[in-house]
């Protein structure tokens, strides 16, 4: 994998995301926090688990402990999206120093799920 192949699927990423959150968005609040009974609770658990799931991944990138991120002030998706976006930035600053030799150090796709820390 090439860093031009990170990066395109970095925008894909995004791009989905902010899809999702425009559509998600629209949802009134009780729809956003209602009890689906799947795996995540509402709407918004599974919102802040995507969010969650980038922020370890980005922080084992780093080699900084994976554990979990402050979550309580995610309670609507603005909130969600305020503390998404510095991720994001941070991702694309992340990646796009890497270059070809850092990509392959990076551990892209090298962490086993042992390593998986929550606090």
């Amino acid at each position: 994998m090439t860093p031009d192949d990170i990066r395109t699927l970095i925008d894909y990423n995004y791009w989905a995301r902010d899809r999702v959150l425009a559509s998600v968005a629209q949802l009134p609040a009780e729809q956003l926090t209602r009890a689906m009974g799947s795996s995540f609770s509402s709407v918004l658990d599974t919102l802040t688990h995507i969010y969650m799931a980038e922020w370890i991944w980005y922080r084992r990138w780093l080699g900084q402990p994976p554990v979990r991120p402050d979550l309580s002030g995610l309670v609507d998706v603005e909130h969600v999206r305020a503390a998404w976006v510095p991720l994001e930035q941070d991702i694309r600053a992340f990646v796009n120093g890497l270059g070809a030799e850092g990509l392959q150090r990076s551990g892209f796709s090298t962490f086993p799920r042992s390593e998986i820390l929550f606090s």
